[in-house]
């Protein structure tokens, strides 16, 4: 594995010319894991690109591809990679003023009475369980009043975003944009 942060990841493998293991195309096979981590929040998605290329100071092209038995190249579909930082927010902040408090409590229970959460129902989401409802609110004032937990990650004091899947989402949070 070759590694150059301003041009990207070189990995090589060759399996058995001898012909006496092979690796069937119609089972997966992990050659390579590469995991991503962003040091910064991005302003807008950023696409990684698997393709062939030369490197600095190399006088050959380095190929995706893989040889089938008998000499069949087979070329590998290369799809790009999006990688995706979520809106930052922090969780039971419903009002967007930076703290978990007694008013975030009072605009859950507006919002499950027909209100909009402007923007960020992940933050509205007290309890984590994917939906904005009286649970939430409920959760939020007895957290108010010191009687509950306080809400899971990314928590009450600090933005982040949100590890759970759920169909609700952050577009904009006042207080981490």
């Amino acid at each position: 594995i070759h590694f150059t942060p301003d041009e990207g990841v070189r990995q090589g493998v060759v399996v058995d010319f001898m012909n006496i293991e092979v690796l069937w195309p119609a089972h997966a096979h992990e050659l390579l894991l590469i995991e991503y981590e962003l040091l910064e929040l991005p302003t807008t998605p950023i696409t990684i690109s698997f393709c062939d290329r030369i490197f600095d100071g190399d006088t050959f092209t380095s190929e995706t591809m893989a040889v089938a038995p008998g000499g069949v190249v087979i070329e590998p579909i290369r799809s790009p990679a999006l990688l995706y930082a979520p809106q930052p927010f922090i969780r039971g902040d419903a009002n967007g003023d930076a703290r978990v408090d007694l008013a975030d409590g009072i605009t859950l229970l507006q919002i499950t009475l027909g209100g909009d959460p402007s923007g960020c129902a992940d933050a509205c989401d007290y309890n984590d369980d994917g939906q904005v409802n009286f649970a939430d609110a409920i959760s939020a004032l007895h957290g108010a009043f010191g009687n509950g937990p306080l809400p899971p990650v990314p928590g009450h004091i600090d933005c982040g975003g949100d590890p759970t899947e759920d169909s609700l989402g952050c577009e904009s949070h006042g207080a981490c944009s």
